[in-house]
């Protein structure tokens, strides 16, 4: 890729604020704009002289090819101009750059500060500057000196000539070292994925993450910086995909979810995808519209509805009558199950008050997922009132099983002693807590795992009934 260093002053930087684009879509937000105290200091060390502003990364455009032709190390005034005209877009220096457009358009004051100063006898003196605006300092004869010195400072630009992904992969060497969230360096990539979910969540956002003026979602109440809300919903397209089940859906899941090869390119799969989450993400979006839960609705709470939407509206023995009651069941449902202890919690390491769902707090691994997930089934995900089961004999799936195995904390229901998945029984002869002879239903909130030798007949009220 192409590169060119060439000089040019703030004053000039300012100048072609319109025709750069400051916040592509692979950068995170402007988020110096709420950091003031940073600003102030920024702009008060480039006016004392304290401060060389490191290199801005810019992109030109694609189809300047005079650039190639052009001798990094003898750039001539006409050249360097035409580079100028040719910038499209701030590959590194977002933050400063628009905090320094900012302090120009009076968005910001400069705090109160101390200058030397030299005055016409020759005399060395001191100024003090009441926090001022940029325009006051225009309009004031002496501190109007200190502002165009502040617009004549040279900066170093790093003009670069490259395809989306080269810029792309500049912007991550660039900020690899300068603490890059995971979900940062994944957008960041030139992959069909990576687009959907930064459109998806932020640039064109899906009526579930609009954010309000704090960075903060309408709907959903959580932090929306540094692409928080983009690394939620790459979390939703792993569960959604089998990826999380798999694998659960932390750092290393979500960076090889981005490099799997049905969802670097428009393939079939990725379209599909895309109408599968979309769905779910409109459903959820009817479910908390109101706002009733919205204090509830944290980003893990968040996710766990997000399997339990899914789960629904893909088993095709499941059909919900009405949502809204489905809606109640699960917050209310949810808030007890995080209030409760975890009875199958067995670490004295961990507390005695861990509950279920604060067994596996941060989603990393399929067994946490597993458990959130079975236990909201075995609490009436199936059974609620919003809920009518087509087939009531169904038999749950291995998945399933596996989660009522790790929600038994991989024992036995009847012994209590440790029991291998492979050796549990399942299917369509697992034990049940309540028998089929006894109007016991094969769903999972029916269902342990047991030793072959544990599941055997059981005696009630001189009647003989199977355990299966």
């Amino acid at each position: 890729m192409k590169q060119i260093e060439i000089k040019m002053t703030i004053k000039e930087l300012i100048s072609i604020r319109s025709q750069i684009n400051m916040n592509p879509a692979y950068q995170r937000d402007y988020v110096a704009a709420d950091n003031k105290p940073w600003q102030r200091e920024l702009i008060q060390s480039l006016m004392k002289g304290d401060t060389i502003l490191p290199a801005l990364y810019v992109r030109v455009n694609n189809k300047f090819r005079a650039l190639k032709g052009f001798d990094p190390n003898n750039i001539t005034e006409d050249e360097k101009q035409m580079i100028i005209q040719q910038i499209i877009e701030m590959v590194d220096g977002q933050q400063r750059s628009l905090t320094i457009y900012d302090f120009h358009t009076d968005v910001f004051s400069l705090g109160d500060m101390t200058l030397p100063h030299v005055d016409e006898y020759g005399d060395a003196i001191t100024v003090d500057l009441k926090n001022p605006v940029a325009s006051d300092m225009r309009d004031d004869f002496q501190e109007n000196i200190f502002y165009s010195n502040f617009l004549n400072k040279k900066i170093t630009l790093i003009a670069c000539l490259g395809d989306d992904g080269e810029i792309q992969k500049e912007f991550v060497k660039l900020n690899n070292l300068n603490g890059m969230k995971d979900q940062e360096k994944r957008n960041a990539l030139d992959v069909t994925i990576a687009e959907w979910v930064r459109n998806t969540a932020r640039l064109s956002p899906h009526k579930l993450f609009q954010r309000s003026i704090e960075n903060k979602g309408i709907y959903l109440p959580f932090s929306f910086l540094r692409m928080n809300q983009d690394e939620v919903l790459a979390k939703v397209f792993a569960l959604v995909a089998g990826v999380g089940m798999k694998n659960g859906i932390g750092k290393l899941s979500l960076d090889k979810l981005y490099n799997k090869t049905d969802y670097v390119r428009n393939t079939v799969q990725m379209e599909k995808m895309k109408i599968k989450v979309t769905n779910i993400l409109d459903k959820i979006y009817e479910m908390v519209e109101d706002k009733t839960h919205y204090k509830l609705l944290t980003g893990a709470c968040f996710l766990n509805l997000c399997m339990v939407v899914d789960c629904l509206l893909k088993d095709k023995n499941v059909k919900v009558t009405d949502w809204s009651k489905v809606t109640e069941w699960f917050f209310g449902t949810h808030h007890m199950l995080c209030d409760i202890k975890n009875p199958y919690n067995t670490d004295k390491m961990s507390g005695p008050d861990l509950t279920i769902f604060g067994r596996k707090l941060k989603f990393s691994d399929k067994e946490s997922l597993l458990i959130r997930l079975t236990e909201l089934q075995r609490s009436g995900m199936y059974t609620n009132d919003g809920v009518t089961l087509v087939d009531p004999k169904r038999v749950i799936t291995d998945n399933e099983f596996v989660g009522v195995w790790f929600t038994h904390n991989k024992k036995c229901a009847d012994c209590g002693e440790d029991v291998k998945l492979h050796e549990a029984v399942k299917g369509h002869i697992i034990a049940h807590s309540k028998g089929v002879k006894r109007g016991g239903v094969t769903t999972i909130e029916n269902t342990v795992p047991l030793h072959k030798v544990c599941n055997k007949p059981v005696v009630e009220n001189q009647s003989l009934s199977t355990a299966a």
